[in-house]
């Protein structure tokens, strides 16, 4: 029996016992060059992917604090440079422990990789694959959120061309890709077939994947929308192709709204004007059909902007559009009530001041993000406690910086 055997069903014991005996090798392989390291990572046996660390960075541990080790005191291990087990790729597919342990979203036996074993998030594999390609691939949102954090090229590439938004794109990872574009990937990069994730979103016909991508930076919808592949086909063509006539449809409105193609200056200017035409109407109508009327051109224009104008702004930039109506309305109401008492000083003062605090959170609000909560390092620091602690891994926020 060898080290490979016993690693996959986690024995502990065992594997120290025939090391201690010799019988076994930190070092062996098997017939694919896989290590014990490849397997106890693979498998998710923390406690083995611990023990074997504290064999390849020669730590002596006697033999109590061996069976009683702990996170605490595997914090003492250096974060030193990966030795060359660590970081030992096998023979087949040139594949490491921190690959196979992505593969399978093991979180926190990667941490342990990375942090105590100096394993490499941006070693690739014969196929050009790091750490995040394997994370975005399999799903594993919080291994890819791990893998940016500690360093890993969100644009990086396989053999073949693909960033981690393309394979996300083409998988139909929703929530992978909300965290790859706050996380500034690249939108408009092409594969070696001049594919973008635009187009492979359109390929496999997921509609929610190409309204996020389309949305997400305004500036480069033309240029998404235009782009072609080796057979000179956009993204349209190829949804159409694929019959997905929705996605074909809805890319051709978009290319075809009148405020596409105007610069971020025009396009403030026209909502300038709607607003303050929508202000004049109100304030210049009887007071008790202003209001109703201004909530109607409130939801006249929410309904209006989606459909004839698709792509103005960004996702999150639109969002103050609306509420600028509710604080029109405030102004409004403002200065008619400055003019009905303007003279008691008393209630004026008081009435100014509430008005000022209500403009300053109102600015605030609307030069916010809502889609986007900023992220710091007491966030990561907080992960890190938890990855090398008892406690259950929390779901990862895909809308964070």
């Amino acid at each position: 029996m060898t080290e490979d055997n016993v690693s996959q069903p986690g024995d502990l014991q065992l594997c120290r016992r025939l090391l201690e005996t010799k019988a076994a090798s930190v070092t062996a392989r098997d017939t694919s060059g896989n290590t014990p390291l490849h397997w106890a990572a693979y498998r998710n046996h923390l406690p083995l992917v611990r023990y074997y660390l504290s064999k390849i960075l020669k730590r002596n541990l006697n033999q109590e604090q061996e069976e009683n080790e702990t996170s605490e005191e595997i914090s003492t291990f250096s974060s030193a440079p990966a030795s060359g087990l660590v970081d030992w790729q096998n023979y087949h597919d040139n594949q490491t422990p921190l690959h196979w342990a992505a593969i399978g979203g093991h979180i926190r036996v990667i941490h342990y990789l990375v942090k105590f074993g100096g394993a490499s998030v941006n070693l690739t594999d014969r196929s050009g694959y790091n750490a995040l390609h394997f994370a975005v691939q399999n799903n594993h949102i919080i291994v890819a959120q791990y893998a940016l954090w500690r360093g890993c090229n969100i644009n990086s590439k396989d053999r073949e061309g693909h960033n981690a938004l393309h394979w996300s794109a083409y998988q139909g990872h929703e929530r992978m890709t909300q965290l790859l574009l706050n996380n500034s990937v690249a939108v408009d990069e092409l594969d070696d077939s001049r594919y973008s994730p635009l187009h492979w979103a359109c390929m496999k016909s997921h509609f929610s994947l190409v309204k996020l991508i389309v949305h997400h930076q305004p500036r480069l919808t033309p240029t998404l929308l235009s782009q072609r592949d080796k057979d000179n086909h956009t993204p349209e063509d190829i949804a159409r192709g694929k019959e997905a006539y929705d996605i074909a449809n809805y890319l051709r409105d978009i290319a075809g709204s009148p405020l596409l193609a105007m610069d971020s200056k025009t396009r403030k200017k026209i909502w300038f004007y709607f607003i303050l035409v929508g202000g004049l109407v109100a304030f210049y109508s009887f007071a008790y059909i202003s209001v109703p009327l201004t909530l109607v051109g409130i939801f006249c224009a929410y309904r209006a902007i989606p459909r004839f104008f698709p792509v103005v702004m960004s996702q999150h930039d639109v969002v103050p559009i609306v509420p600028s109506w509710f604080a029109l309305i405030h102004f409004l109401s403002a200065c008619v009530y400055l003019y009905k008492i303007l003279s008691y000083i008393l209630f004026t003062t008081l009435f100014l001041a509430l008005h000022l605090a209500f403009a300053y959170c109102f600015h605030m609000l609307i030069r916010s993000d809502p889609g986007k909560i900023r992220g710091d390092g007491m966030n990561f620091k907080m992960l890190i406690s938890t990855l090398e602690g008892d406690r259950a891994v929390p779901d990862i926020c895909v809308t964070c910086n």
